[in-house]
C-alpha cells in the first residue's frame, strides 16, 4: 500500500470510528436512564470528559427527562463526586416542578437527608412565591411536618403568617385540631396578629384540652369512681393541658357576658390571683394587675350593636366566594343607618337608600338582630344601585340573603335577588327591603318582617344596622 493510501485508509477509519462513536453516544442518549447509567460508570471510571459531556448533555437536551425524574436523579448524582455541574444546575436553575405535592415531599426528604440546603431554600422560596393549590389546601399538615426543623424557616412563617389571617376555617376548624401538638396551637395563641376573637379562643382551646383527656383509664370508666372524685379529676387533667396557654389569653378583651357564661365555668383551671384580677374587673372594671399583652390587631374593625368583627370576616369571604382568607384583604365597614337612633321610621330608612343610590358604588350589607334569638339575619347587596328594579341575569347571583348564629352550622347564605323601593315610589304597605330566589326570602316591613331561613318565619328586629363596604 503506498503511503498516500495508507494515509487515506488511516483518515477513512478515523472518521468511521468517530462516526460509530457519535452513534453509540445517540444509541446511549436515546434514553435517560442510559445516559444516567453512562454517567454513574465514566464517575467510577474517573473518565471526566466523558463525565463533563453527559452532564452538558442532561442539561441541554434532557431536561424534561430530568424534571419528571428529579427526585431519583438528585439521589444518584448527589453521590458521584464529579456532578457538580448537574448538582448546580438542579439547586440554582432547573424549573423544579412546585405544583407536584409528592414530587416536592420526596424532594425534600432527599434534600433533608443529604443536606442539601442550598436546595431546601429555594423549594422554600418557590413555595412562597408561587403557592400552589395543593399547599393552600394543607397548609396545617405541611407545617406539622416541618415545625421543629429550623431549616424550614421561611416557610413555616409563611404558613403561620398566612393562617393568622382566617385563622378559624383555616386552623381551629381543622378536622385533626384536637390531635394537633400543644407547641404548634401555644405559637399561634401567642401572636398579636391572629385574627379571631378572643372569647374563640378560650372555647377552641377549652375543646382542644377537652379531647387531650379522653386516654385516661378513669375518664373513660365511669363506674371506677364517684362523680365527685370524677368531676375534680377532669378539672385537674384540664388545668394541666390548658396551662401553659393561660398566659397569652387576652381575658380583658373579652365582653362580661362571655366572661360569666364561659370563663367562670372554668374558675378552677384559673391561676387564683388572675381569676380575683379578672372578677374585679369585670364587676367594678379595676384594671388587672401584670397584663401586658396587646389587643389582638388582625380582626376587620367594626362600629356595629349586631356583628363583631369575625362576622365581618365571614361576609368577606362569602363576598369573595371563597372557604378562608389566605391574603390580607382591606375591607372598610362604614355604618350608614342604625334603627334604634331613628327610632325605626321607614322615612329615614328609605332616604339612607335613596341617598346613596346614584353615588356610590360600593356595595351594601343589611343586618338584623332578631328579637329574643341568637340569630342575625340580613342580606348582601352588590355594587349595583339601590332602586326597586328587575338586576339583568348576569348579575344575579351578586346578592345573598345571610344568617349568622352562635354555632359554625348556624352560619350559610343564600345567593338571590334584591328589590330597593326609592322614595318617590315607597309604598308605606308593601316592604322596605325584599330579598328572594327560589325558596327563599327575607322581607322586613319595619320592625317586623319574614324570613324563609327562620324557623318561625315571622320576626321582630331588635336592631336594623346598614353597612357600605369598601375594599
Amino acid at each position: 500500500m503506498s503511503e498516500p493510501q495508507q494515509s487515506q485508509f488511516i483518515e477513512s477509519e478515523s472518521q468511521s470510528t468517530q462516526s460509530d462513536i457519535t452513534q453509540l453516544q445517540d444509541d446511549l442518549y436515546q434514553s435517560g436512564y442510559n445516559a444516567l447509567a453512562l454517567l454513574i460508570a465514566s464517575d467510577e471510571l474517573l473518565i471526566e470528559q466523558i463525565v463533563k459531556h453527559v452532564q452538558v448533555h442532561f442539561i441541554r437536551k434532557k431536561s424534561n427527562w430530568l424534571k419528571k425524574n428529579l427526585p431519583m436523579v438528585l439521589s444518584t448524582i448527589s453521590k458521584l463526586q464529579s456532578c457538580k455541574m448537574m448538582q448546580d444546575y438542579i439547586m440554582t436553575t432547573i424549573d423544579l416542578p412546585i405544583g407536584s405535592e409528592s414530587t416536592i415531599h420526596v424532594l425534600l426528604v432527599i434534600a433533608d437527608k443529604l443536606a442539601l440546603i442550598q436546595l431546601i431554600d429555594r423549594i422554600q422560596k418557590l413555595l412562597i412565591k408561587n403557592e400552589p393549590s395543593w399547599l393552600k389546601k394543607d397548609l396545617i399538615g405541611f407545617l406539622c411536618k416541618i415545625f421543629n426543623d429550623n431549616k424550614y424557616k421561611k416557610i413555616k412563617y409563611y404558613i403561620m403568617d398566612t393562617i393568622c389571617i382566617d385563622p378559624e376555617p383555616l386552623l381551629f376548624e381543622f378536622e385533626n385540631f384536637p390531635t394537633l401538638e400543644k407547641d404548634i396551637i401555644l405559637e399561634f395563641i401567642k401572636r398579636d396578629d391572629l385574627a379571631i376573637e378572643e372569647i374563640d379562643v378560650w372555647k377552641y382551646l377549652v375543646k382542644w384540652a377537652t379531647e387531650q383527656n379522653t386516654d385516661s383509664p378513669i375518664i373513660t370508666d365511669i363506674n371506677m369512681v364517684d362523680s365527685n372524685f370524677q368531676e375534680e379529676f377532669e378539672f385537674t387533667l384540664l388545668k394541666k393541658n390548658i396551662e401553659p396557654f393561660i398566659p397569652y389569653i387576652r381575658f380583658c378583651e373579652m365582653t362580661r357576658d362571655e366572661f360569666y357564661y364561659h370563663v367562670m365555668p372554668y374558675e378552677k383551671i384559673l391561676p387564683e390571683n388572675l381569676y380575683k384580677n379578672l372578677i374585679a374587673y369585670f364587676m367594678v372594671n379595676l384594671e388587672v394587675q401584670d397584663v401586658i399583652l396587646r389587643p389582638r390587631n388582625g380582626l376587620i374593625s367594626i362600629d356595629s350593636s349586631i356583628i363583631k368583627g369575625k362576622h365581618a370576616r365571614i361576609i368577606i369571604r362569602w363576598i369573595e366566594g371563597i372557604n378562608a382568607l389566605t391574603e390580607k384583604s382591606f375591607a372598610e365597614f362604614t355604618c350608614i343607618y342604625r334603627a334604634t337612633d331613628c327610632k325605626f321610621e321607614y322615612q329615614k330608612f328609605i332616604k339612607v337608600l335613596d341617598s346613596i343610590s346614584s353615588t356610590s358604588s360600593s356595595s351594601k350589607v343589611l343586618f338584623i338582630k332578631v328579637k329574643n334569638s341568637d340569630k342575625i339575619i340580613g342580606g348582601y347587596i352588590g355594587s349595583h344601585n339601590f332602586r326597586d328594579i328587575f338586576l339583568p341575569k348576569e348579575r344575579r347571583n351578586k346578592d345573598f340573603i345571610l344568617c349568622l348564629g352562635s354555632e359554625k352550622d348556624s352560619n350559610f347564605h343564600i345567593c338571590c335577588n334584591v328589590r330597593c323601593p326609592y322614595t318617590q315610589r315607597f309604598n308605606i304597605n308593601g316592604p322596605w327591603i325584599n330579598f328572594y330566589s327560589e325558596g327563599a326570602h327575607l322581607k322586613l316591613y319595619g320592625q317586623k318582617g319574614t324570613c324563609s331561613v327562620l324557623n318561625d318565619r315571622n320576626f321582630i328586629a331588635e336592631e336594623i344596622e346598614i353597612f357600605c363596604i369598601n375594599r
